[in-house]
C-alpha cells in the first residue's frame, strides 16, 4: 500500500522516543588522553612508514596505489549528499569516505599537511551537512542504518588519525556529526527490534509481529552494520559505555558476541531456534532441500535463492571482522573477539576456511554445490590479510595470499581501499608469482544433468540437462558467464567457438571478455556474428576476438550473450570452447 512521507515521518519520529545518544560537549586534549583508534593505530602507521621507507613489496606497491588514491582526491571537489535514498547516500559516501581515509593516512606517512588539509576539508562538509540535514537514506527508514554504519566507521578512522591536530572546535563538530548519525542507526536498529512493518519510499509493507526482527532477520547483515556504526562512534567519541554496550551488554541483544553466535552458522544450530542461530526462515536449505550449512557459513548464505549468497556472506564476515578489530583496538575493552569461540564452537577463523575455495577455483558451486547460483566476487581476498594478522598459523589463509598480487589484485571497495596490506599485513608469506591462481579452463560442454560447470546464468531462466544448457528466454540481455581467473594467454587463443540451437528470433551473438589489465566486463572489449533465427538444430559458430585490439595479455574471464532478448523463446548451449 501506499503511505504519505508524512506517516514515514511519524514512524521517524516515535523510535527517536527510544533513542537517547549523548554528543560531548567537551573534547579532551591529546595530554589528557590517547587519540581514538578505529582501525589503523600508531603501531601500523609507523610500520607503514618503514616500509615505504624501505620500498618493501608487496607493501610498496600497496602505497603507490594508497598515494595515488591521495593524490586524486586533491584534485577533487567534494559535495556531500545526505540523499533521501540510502543506496544514493551509500554510492556518493562511500568513496568520499575513503578518500578522506587514504589523504589521512598518506598525511600521517609523509607529514605533508596538504593531505591533511585536504581530509579534514571532507570531514568538515559532510558534518555540516549532516548536522543542518535530514537523516540521510531516511526515505527508506530500516535500510538507512545499513548504509551509515557500513560509510561512518571509515570516516572515523580518518578523523581518528588526524585527531591530534584538530582544534576543540572541530572535534565538537565531528562529535556532533557522529551522534547524530547513532540515532538515525538506531532508528534502524528499533525497527527491526520492534516494528510489525517496512517503508520505502511512501511504500510499506508488513514484515511480522513486534520482536521477529521484520519476519525472521535475526541475524540479517543490517544488524551487523548497526553494530559497526554504533561501535566506530563510540570508540571515535571515545565513550566506554557506548563501546562496552556493542561489545557484550544485556542491553543490545545483537552486540558483537550475540552476531559472532548467531551469523556464523555451525550444525548444532539447525532446528535450534532464534537464540541458537538459526537459519533463515527462508533458506534453501529448508524450502528447496539445498545442502546443509557446513561449520562456519554466514547466516546471509540464503541470499543464494537471488544469486547473491556470496556477496551477503562475504560482506557479513566483513561487518563482524571490522568490529573485533575495532574492539581489539580500545584499551581496556576486555575479551579479545578475535579468539572469542561460542557456545557451538563459532569462531571469526572458521568461515575463511570455508570461503577461500571459492576464491582459489573461482567456482560459485565448490564445496557442498550451495552457492552455485551466486554471483562470486573478490572483494574478500584482502580482508584475508586482516585473517592471517590474527591467525598466521591458518594454511587456508595464508594459501590464499600466497596465491594472488595482495597490493595488485583487487582493492577492498567496501572499507579499505588498496591500504589493507600496508596497514596490517604481515611479511612472513610468499609473493605470489601470478595476479591470481589461474585454472587455465578453455571449455565448457554440459554434460552432466544440473551441473553448470561453474558458470553462472544472467538475466534468464536456466538448466542443465540432455547435454545443454538451456535458457529461457524473457528479457533483455540474457546471458552466460565463465568462471573468473581463467588465465587465458592470448597468445595461443584467439577464437570462441559455441554450439548452439537458437530457437528465439534474435540474429546477434555477442562475447564479452576482461583480461588481468581491464578485469571488468564492459562494452569495448567485445565481438559480434550473425547467427541463424528459430533454428532446428544445433549450429556452431566461431566468435574471432583478434578483431578487437583489447585481445591482449590474459583472458580472464568471458561472458556470453547468445541472443539479446528482442524476442521470446529459448536457447540451448552444447558447449562453448575457447580455441587458436
Amino acid at each position: 500500500m501506499m503511505k504519505p512521507v508524512s506517516a514515514v515521518l511519524c514512524l521517524l519520529s516515535a523510535v527517536l522516543l527510544s533513542v537517547s545518544v549523548a554528543v560531548p560537549s567537551a573534547v579532551a586534549t591529546p595530554q589528557e588522553r590517547p587519540r581514538p583508534v578505529i582501525f589503523t593505530t600508531e603501531a601500523e602507521i609507523s610500520r607503514a612508514i618503514r616500509r615505504v621507507h624501505d620500498h618493501q613489496q608487496p607493501f610498496y606497491d600497496s602505497w603507490l596505489k594508497t598515494k595515488a588514491a591521495a593524490d586524486a582526491a586533491l584534485a577533487k571537489t567534494y559535495i556531500p549528499e545526505q540523499s533521501y535514498n540510502h543506496e544514493t547516500y551509500f554510492g556518493i559516501a562511500r568513496p568520499q569516505a575513503q578518500d578522506a581515509r587514504s589523504l589521512a593516512l598518506v598525511a600521517r606517512i609523509t607529514g605533508d599537511r596538504t593531505y591533511a588539509d585536504k581530509a579534514r576539508e571532507i570531514l568538515r562538509l559532510w558534518a555540516r551537512d549532516a548536522i543542518d540535514g535530514d537523516y540521510p537514506g531516511w526515505g527508506s527508514p530500516h535500510q538507512m542504518g545499513l548504509v551509515i554504519g557500513r560509510v561512518v566507521p571509515i570516516f572515523a578512522d580518518a578523523y581518528a588519525m588526524l585527531w591530534d591536530e584538530l582544534p576543540t572546535a572541530e572535534r565538537t563538530l565531528m562529535a556532533q556529526w557522529f551522534g547524530k548519525m547513532a540515532k538515525a542507526i538506531m532508528i534502524s536498529r528499533n525497527i527491526f527490534r520492534y516494528e510489525t512493518e517496512t517503508c520505502d519510499y511512501g511504500v510499506c509493507r508488513y514484515r511480522g509481529e513486534p520482536g521477529t526482527y521484520l519476519g525472521g532477520n535475526y541475524f540479517s547483515n543490517h544488524l551487523s552494520a548497526h553494530n559497526l556504526g554504533l561501535l566506530a562512534i563510540g570508540a571515535a567519541l571515545r565513550d566506554r559505555e557506548m563501546v562496552a554496550e556493542q561489545l557484550d551488554s544485556p542491553r543490545n541483544d545483537k552486540d558483537l558476541k550475540e552476531l559472532i553466535n548467531g551469523a556464523i552458522v555451525m550444525p548444532d544450530d539447525l532446528g535450534g531456534g532464534v537464540a541458537d542461530g538459526d537459519l533463515y526462515k527462508g533458506d534453501p536449505t529448508y524450502t528447496d532441500g539445498a545442502p546443509l550449512p557446513e561449520p562456519g557459513e554466514i547466516w546471509d548464505r540464503s541470499r543464494t535463492a537471488q544469486g547473491k549468497g556470496l556477496h551477503y556472506t562475504f560482506l557479513h564476515l566483513q561487518l563482524l571482522m571490522l568490529q573485533a578489530d575495532i574492539a581489539k583496538n580500545q584499551e581496556g575493552s576486555g575479551r579479545d573477539w578475535f579468539d572469542y569461540v561460542g557456545p557451538r564452537g563459532e569462531h571469526l577463523e572458521l568461515p575463511f576456511e570455508i570461503y577461500d575455495d571459492f576464491l582459489m577455483t573461482a567456482d560459485p558451486g565448490a564445496r557442498t554445490g550451495y552457492y552455485v547460483a551466486s554471483a562470486l566476487e573478490y572483494n574478500l581476498v584482502t580482508l584475508y590479510e586482516l585473517a592471517h594478522r590474527e591467525y598466521p598459523a591458518n594454511p587456508d589463509i595464508r594459501t590464499v595470499l600466497e596465491s594472488f598480487d595482495r597490493a595488485g589484485f583487487t582493492d577492498d571497495h567496501q572499507t579499505f581501499g588498496w591500504t589493507l596490506p600496508l596497514t596490517d599485513g604481515l611479511d612472513d608469506l610468499a609473493l605470489a608469482d601470478e595476479p591470481y591462481p589461474a585454472s587455465g579452463r578453455s571449455s565448457w560442454t554440459f554434460d552432466s544433468d544440473g551441473d553448470f560447470e561453474a558458470v553462472t546464468v544472467r538475466k534468464a531462466q536456466a538448466t542443465v540437462a540432455d547435454g545443454s544448457l538451456n535458457l529461457t528466454v524473457n528479457q533483455d540481455d540474457p546471458g552466460i558467464v565463465t568462471p573468473d581467473l581463467l588465465g587465458l594467454p592470448t597468445a595461443d587463443y584467439g577464437q570462441v567457438e559455441i554450439r548452439m540451437r537458437n530457437r528465439t528470433a534474435d540474429t546477434q551473438l555477442v562475447v564479452y571478455f576482461s583480461t588481468d589489465d581491464a578485469p571488468v566486463i564492459d562494452g569495448s572489449r567485445r565481438a559480434a556474428i550473425t547467427i541463424t533465427a528459430n533454428d532446428t538444430d544445433f549450429t556452431s559458430y566461431r566468435i574471432d576476438l583478434r578483431q578487437n585490439p583489447q585481445w591482449t595479455g590474459r583472458i580472464r574471464q568471458l561472458r556470453i550473450d547468445p541472443v539479446q532478448g528482442t524476442s521470446t523463446g529459448t536457447v540451448s548451449i552444447d558447449s562453448v570452447r575457447v580455441i587458436a
